[in-house]
């Protein structure tokens, strides 16, 4: 989700007519002018000892931290808070100089402790704190809300520390409880109780300063499972992993939120120590996916608005394990050891009995299974993939780099079974996503696993991933489709012949597809057969070897259009010898009966049986033809005969009327035999469409002709939406279907064919990614077809493996992939168009078309043509080189990640690409931003002077200079602050002997003087207890060399200081002022400056690191 647009809301005027309306109306509950109540606390200031305390407003202490008594779901429904979200995104983050309006604002749009926080949370989380810098026009005040958000987007300031302030600042006021008794609800209520607010301070003549929100807020410290967590790093690493997060109390009870986690999102984190097992289209591991940077994004995730504590452990785990809110709080090894979970897992509701983070296998295989609802919801939304890991390391198997088809992945009821067998050892990360459907855009982590296998299988894999997993589920059983022979994903056959019966509840349009490692998809459509006799629907396989192969069924409603869902998977395991089981003859789409087209062109077979069986070896079909404009062709095919020996054997006839035509087909012998029937329109060329189709059994077979017979096939990857292809046309009407797969209502609009000089010119259009088919015929015009070639084409984007391609092309650019080699030894052109010869049918064919084919060229004008292509090859190669290179710079530049702009930037210098729009010029500028925000940003974290002003130098002298003007300010800011301690501890190094020997002097010094010293050797380190006494000063004084106290204050750093040490040292001096030490002794003044400036230093690098300065009991160095 992306941030909110900010806005200003508009109030009524109070001197307006609707105004004056609205006083009177509420006149009574008004309260009468009265002088503000001033508070300790002023405006625009950061106090953090009025912080140290958020139950200051409270007449009861706070509870102790102990488990909620309600269950988030039981008190927060976040249908009923859209009011509130809302209305808090409204505010404009313009008027955070100070916390008035803040206040009053939340104030107004809340009637509950539980709606003040969803308030404050919500209106957080839609801020895009990376972005903030360009909303805000000059630097804020130092101290002010403003401020401290933006010093969050530079990372100087948190989320968790933030959140705390908003509920705890006060700035004054006090009408909330008259504005609570306001009638009404919803907006007008909330609208009315602001109006009326903004009212009251007018008619007082001021705006008065506001009460605190007074939430009582916690911050956590702790460790969290944060994208720097790595699942295979033991003993965990704390420095990495530290975090805050917040504890709100809500009715009595600590509610957990982390505002951060809410409202960032982190993807693509990966590194060397891990290789995706998943080939590419090259089938070799993706070497960028090795070691991809994060990239962040800014959503509200609303798990983490007061999340359940059992559920956030699973992430979180506080340093004081009270504030788990547990009743048995975890150990840090119990948090180590458990398995990564993601807020998808409780979304979901899973449940599993396997939690640890690592699964060891000594057998070769595990299975992992998880729960969810037992309910049809579940069974028909929630759903899995996964992605599986190898040890980067690992280089002994590196044949087997795709192990995705070693997991198998089934559905039964509320199970979600996970079982892998791994053809090899070693260590594995295993992640698996989920997704609900009817509530999810996409797939989300719900949990990982580390996985250690001892022992390699033999195993082959499975010849397919499907999404829905295996088996029969929901998916069949709201398409109406009950499994009545197999209930079983898994099948086993002994000879190959395998027969699958259903029970459907309605007429369906069906797909089927056979898929094996090692045969392609369309030589197995001949050994696979679907018909629906009555309400039963039948597939019938004849697996030619022996192996593993899936069964994939797509369904739906029957003329339903467009891409048909995948309903249905079996795991097929053939245990046959290697012998061939004799194919079905060739039948469109493996299938017998009506196709889904017939009904849309009045096309009616008169027998419907999907099986016939001739008489004498003869056979007459019929169909009724109801649109005079349609002609129609048959196709005989038979495994048992050359298709060239079939296709003089149909005749047709058509009946007076001229609305019956009759295929009468006089068999050449026994076997099986498949008649295709296709139509076509008289006015649209030579586009065919697919009516109906028979199987013919004609006795027993004498055998099927051998696979390498088969039709030839050419396959292709197309990048653009158009394609044209060239067949010679050789006398013979030459006609095609154009399909998409898995698809019904692709009607063949998408294509066209031209009759151009001697050639047919096949005009074909790809609407979208995905794969298509096309299937050419020879005819006699008249009656007759025979398959004469396939055409299979996988249409892509170019380069698919890049996010967020740039869609816009340069001026002047040749776009890519414009010259693709598509066939072997065929080329496209600019229109892509495809030169190929007719397959033959017989030796007697070949050599008549030959003769048309033969190009009446001169040998000179074959050479000279030949190197134009050449050329035109190289020249195109070049472009099409270059347009990837600016491609990749694009996408780096929208990424706005400096290493991958610097990585594009030197590819394209080295490549020489042509730059007519200054691309390159625009990414240097990107990058220098990028790369001095990112230095400027370190260096006001470390507070380091000099580095401080030499990135300041840097960044005033470099072109993006104004771009970072806010930047500058900032650390112009932090410079003044570190200067200003250098100067006090230069005037520290610069007090000579004789003032330091008059302080020493003393018996029983003044108390401003006392105090001072106290607060100096506080923050040196020194124990609060023998500093009551003077004379343990003045002989702390003494002391000389390393110990002597200038030499200290020369080398004390902030980063050394104590949290506890700071606070009392404040305390020590918090009452007094600069003159009351300086009349007593001019270097007990001294030292107290130094004090004062060391410890405001100390509480600003507090707010900066997250820490509560007042609560806090680390050293400056340790980040809790």
């Amino acid at each position: 989700m992306g941030s909110q647009p900010t806005k200003t809301v508009k109030f009524v005027e109070s001197n307006s007519e609707k105004g004056q309306q609205i006083l009177r109306k509420y006149s009574d509950i008004l309260p009468p002018a009265t002088q503000p109540q001033v508070t300790t606390l002023q405006r625009n200031t950061l106090d953090h000892s009025a912080i140290a305390e958020c139950s200051q407003h409270r007449e009861q202490p706070l509870p102790l931290p102990k488990p909620c008594r309600k269950k988030k779901n039981e008190i927060f429904q976040g249908e009923k808070f859209s009011e509130i979200d809302k209305l808090s995104r409204e505010f404009d983050i313009m008027k955070m100089n100070d916390w008035d309006e803040f206040n009053t604002y939340m104030k107004s749009i809340s009637n509950t402790e539980l709606e003040l926080v969803r308030a404050l949370f919500s209106w957080i989380a839609s801020i895009d704190f990376s972005n903030l810098e360009n909303k805000v026009e000059d630097l804020p005040e130092g101290g002010t809300p403003l401020d401290y958000m933006l010093k969050i987007q530079w990372n100087m300031g948190n989320h968790a520390y933030f959140l705390a302030m908003c509920c705890r600042m006060n700035s004054g006021g006090k009408h909330l409880q008259q504005l609570n008794g306001v009638k009404g609800k919803g907006i007008a209520r909330r609208r009315v109780k602001l109006l009326l607010h903004i009212f009251v301070r007018e008619r007082e003549g001021e705006r008065e300063k506001e009460e605190a929100l007074n939430i009582s807020c916690k911050i956590i410290n702790g460790i969290n499972k944060s994208a720097a967590y790595q699942l295979e790093d033991m003993p965990i690493n704390r420095r990495l992993l530290t975090a805050q997060w917040n504890a709100v109390l809500i009715n009595d009870e600590w509610r957990l939120i982390d505002i951060l986690w809410a409202s960032t999102c982190v993807i693509g984190k990966t590194n060397k120590s891990w290789t995706l097992i998943k080939e590419n289209e090259d089938n070799e591991i993706d070497e960028e996916e090795a070691d991809k940077e994060p990239e962040t994004f800014h959503r509200v995730n609303e798990f983490f608005f007061i999340t359940d504590p059992e559920k956030l452990v699973y992430t979180h785990l506080p340093d004081i394990p009270q504030w788990q809110l547990l009743s048995k709080p975890i150990t840090e090894t119990q948090f180590a050891e458990t398995f990564y979970v993601r807020e998808r897992y409780f979304e979901l509701n899973m449940t599993n009995e396997t939690t640890n983070r690592v699964i060891r296998s000594k057998t070769g295989d595990i299975n992992i299974t998880f729960y969810v609802e037992d309910s049809d919801h579940a069974e028909k939304n929630i759903n899995f993939k996964f992605l599986l890991y190898r040890k980067a390391d690992d280089n002994e198997n590196d044949e087997f780099q795709n192990l995705e088809n070693f997991i198998f992945y089934s559905k039964v009821k509320n199970k979600r079974i996970f079982q892998i067998k791994f053809p090899i050892k070693g260590t594995f990360k295993l992640d698996i996503f989920g997704t609900d459907k009817s509530r999810h855009e996409g797939y989300d982590l719900a949990c990982s696993y580390l996985i250690i296998n001892d022992k390699p299988l033999k195993v082959e894999p499975l010849p397919d991933i499907p999404e829905i997993g295996w088996g029969i589920g929901i998916e069949a059983k709201e398409k109406g489709i009950e499994a009545k022979s197999h209930q079983s994903p898994i099948i086993e056959t002994s000879d190959g012949k395998v027969e699958l019966r259903f029970n459907l509840a309605k007429s369906l349009s069906v797909l089927q597809n056979l898929r094996s490692n090692s045969l392609d998809e369309l030589l197995l459509s001949k050994h696979t057969l679907l018909r629906t006799e009555g309400d039963e629907m039948i597939v019938s396989l004849r697996l030619p070897t022996g192996g593993d192969y899936a069964l994939k069924l797509f369904a739906d409603g029957e003329g339903s259009e467009g891409d048909l869902p995948n309903v249905c998977n079996y795991l097929i395991k053939c245990l046959k010898a290697d012998e061939e089981c004799e194919a079905f003859p060739k039948m469109h789409e493996g299938a017998v009966g009506k196709s889904h087209l017939a009904s849309k062109l009045g096309v009616v077979a008169l027998d419907n049986s999907p099986i016939v069986k001739p008489t004498d070896g003869k056979l007459s079909v019929d169909f009724q033809v109801n649109d005079e404009e349609l002609e129609i062709f048959a196709e005989l095919t038979s495994n048992n005969y050359q298709p060239g020996d079939l296709f003089n054997l149909i005749d047709k006839r058509i009946d007076n009327s001229g609305k019956i035509t009759t295929f009468d087909i006089d068999l050449p012998g026994k076997g099986e035999f498949a008649l295709n029937v296709f139509a076509k329109k008289k006015s649209t060329g030579n586009k065919l469409y697919h009516i109906h189709t028979y199987l013919i059994d004609n006795e027993s077979s004498k055998g099927s002709l051998p696979l390498n017979q088969s039709i030839p096939i050419f396959s292709s990857e197309i990048f653009k939406d158009t394609l044209d292809i060239c067949l010679p046309a050789n006398r013979v009407p030459v006609y095609a279907e154009f399909q998409r797969k898995n698809a019904q209502g692709f009607d063949n609009e998408n294509f066209s064919v031209q009759l151009n000089g001697k050639n047919n010119l096949f005009h074909l259009e790809f609407p979208e990614n995905g794969e298509y088919k096309m299937d050419v015929y020879k005819g006699d015009g008249i009656k007759r077809l025979q398959q004469i070639c396939t055409y299979q084409f996988w249409k892509r984007d170019p380069y698919p493996d890049e996010l967020n391609p740039i869609q816009e092309a340069e001026e002047g650019e040749t776009s890519e992939k414009e010259t693709e080699k598509v066939l072997p030894g065929v080329y496209e052109s600019k229109k892509q168009v495809i030169e190929s010869k007719e397959p033959k049918g017989n030796e007697e064919e070949e050599s008549t078309e030959n003769k048309t084919e033969v190009a009446e060229k001169t040998e000179e004008q074959k050479a000279l043509e030949e190197e134009q292509r050449k050329r035109m090859e190289q020249i195109k190669a070049i472009e099409r080189e270059h347009a990837k290179w600016r491609e990749l710079l694009k996408q780096a530049m929208n990424k706005e990640d400096p290493h991958q702009i610097s990585t594009a930037m030197k590819n394209f210098r080295q490549h020489k690409v042509t730059d007519k729009l200054g691309l390159l010029n625009k990414a240097q500028q990107l990058f220098d931003y990028l790369t001095i925000t990112e230095e400027l940003s370190y260096a006001m974290g470390k507070r380091d002077l000099s580095k401080l002003k030499l990135i300041i130098k840097k960044a005033q002298g470099s072109s993006v200079s104004k771009k970072l003007n806010l930047q500058i300010k900032m650390a112009q800011r932090i410079e003044g602050q570190l200067e200003k301690l250098e100067k006090l501890r230069h005037a520290v190094m610069t007090l000579n002997q004789k003032t330091i020997a008059e302080l020493k002097s003393y018996n029983s010094p003044p108390e401003p003087a006392h105090l001072s010293m106290i607060a100096t050797f506080l923050l040196l380190g020194e124990k609060e207890s023998i500093l009551k006494k003077w004379g343990n000063i003045v002989a702390l004084m003494g002391k000389t060399g390393k110990l002597s106290l200038k030499r200290r204050v020369q080398e004390a750093n902030v980063e050394n200081f104590s949290y506890p040490d700071c606070r009392r040292a404040r305390d020590y001096i918090k009452n007094l002022e600069l003159n009351q030490v300086r009349d007593v002794s001019s270097a007990a003044a001294t030292f107290f400056v130094w004090s004062k400036g060391m410890i405001e230093e100390a509480e600003s690098r507090s707010e900066q690191s997250g820490n509560d300065f007042s609560r806090t009991t680390s050293s400056m160095g340790v980040k809790r």
